[in-house]
């Protein structure tokens, strides 16, 4: 069974540290990409879509129009993890079945379209499951190319996981730091690995400060419509890393 991972960045405060070895370019890229729905897979009639961007951009209104002039507008959510921004786009209403909706948004005056959605028939009203967690483990980084981090990675693999008529790169993960009694404690947006950087980066701010023994992390599935999962939990020793694993 092919394993799903959660890459993520968790913003949090950290004491001052040595900076790291490697450099970023300093370049900033402009563009803004729609990471979910993927290419080919259909919004649910009450979908959200997800958006990627440098940290550095500052998206101030997003709104759905398709080509008989229906416009929708949305509320937006961003998380900052590392160099990166993420923006979640809740559309106000219920989408058309059937329709193409081109995403539009606004950085300072002039609305720019990035490109395009398609709805599918219905809405979705089922909420991912089936993640078991297969490994979790901390490991020493081979190299800097995650922009990067102090050399200590925390990762934790996951089979299973399944939402009935979606496709596996739409489902995030709200993430807590100890029990899910409270507010979460940063989104994970990735399908490949649940990875905790150690600060600070390069690129952002710095991400989780580390851990002198065991963390216990908790993760709950949600897909596009906003449905959540039953949530997995798995215990990362930072005190005991091991040596890098390519997985």
């Amino acid at each position: 069974m092919r394993l799903v991972a959660v890459l993520l960045g968790l913003v949090a405060l950290a004491l001052p540290r040595p900076a790291p070895a490697c450099t970023c370019s300093g370049a900033i890229d402009p563009t803004i990409r729609i990471i979910s729905p993927p290419p080919g897979v259909l919004l649910p009639l009450n979908g959200r879509v997800r958006l990627r961007m440098d940290r550095s951009i500052d998206v101030r209104k997003v709104s759905l129009r398709a080509a008989s002039g229906d416009r929708v507008e949305a509320e937006l959510t961003a998380w900052a993890p590392g160099g990166v921004k993420i923006v979640e786009v809740r559309p106000a209403r219920l989408l058309y079945p059937g329709t193409k909706y081109d995403v539009v948004v606004v950085r300072k005056k002039t609305p720019e379209p990035i490109g395009s959605v398609t709805t599918g028939t219905g809405e979705d009203r089922t909420a991912p499951g089936g993640a078991r967690v297969t490994d979790a483990f901390v490991h020493a980084m081979k190299d800097c190319g995650w922009c990067c981090s102090e050399g200590i990675l925390g990762e934790i693999l996951i089979a299973g996981l399944a939402d009935f008529g979606a496709a596996e790169a739409t489902l995030a993960w709200q993430v807590w730091v100890g029990p899910a009694d409270g507010p979460g404690y940063g989104w994970a947006f990735d399908a490949q690995a649940i990875r905790f950087g150690l600060g600070p980066m390069s690129c952002g701010p710095a991400l989780l400060p580390r851990p002198k023994g065991k963390v216990t992390v908790t993760a709950r599935p949600v897909d596009l419509a906003g449905n959540a999962g039953p949530a997995i939990e798995a215990t990362l020793d930072f005190a005991n890393p091991e040596p890098w694993r390519k997985n």
